[in-house]
């Protein structure tokens, strides 16, 4: 499996390596946004550090972006930080971010290039 969920105290970790596909991407939100946990947590991290190959497009950036942000009316309290360095991956991150800002969607959406500063930020926000 390319991608793995750690629920903590208070939010989801995920980690993807490899070479994930959409499908594997749907099933990743899937996982956390048909938790029962879903409700309460404040954060989710998505941490692509280990990502090799990234073949995610616009398109599907989108509709995963339409599909959070209708999560982000259950669960208005999130921060969803993502974690990498990849250009490809910050630029598709860019586009769903902007479309939560369009919609005036509540999560705040970050990108951080590792791991502390992304739980520095949730120390210092949660």
């Amino acid at each position: 499996m390319p991608f793995k969920t750690v629920w903590e105290e208070n939010g989801v970790y995920q980690a993807f390596e490899g070479i994930p596909t959409q499908l594997e991407r749907k099933k990743a939100d899937n996982e956390v946004l048909q938790s029962p946990q879903f409700d309460t947590i404040k954060y989710w991290i998505v941490d692509s550090t280990d990502i090799t190959e990234y073949n995610i497009n616009k398109s599907q950036t989108i509709d995963a972006a339409a599909f959070n942000i209708g999560a982000s009316k259950t669960n208005k309290n999130i921060y969803k930080l993502f974690i990498t360095k990849n250009p490809k991956i910050i630029k598709n991150i860019t586009i769903y971010s902007n479309l939560f800002e369009e919609t005036k969607s509540p999560w705040v959406v970050k990108t951080f290039n590792n791991l502390k500063d992304a739980r520095d930020f949730i120390y210092n926000n949660i």
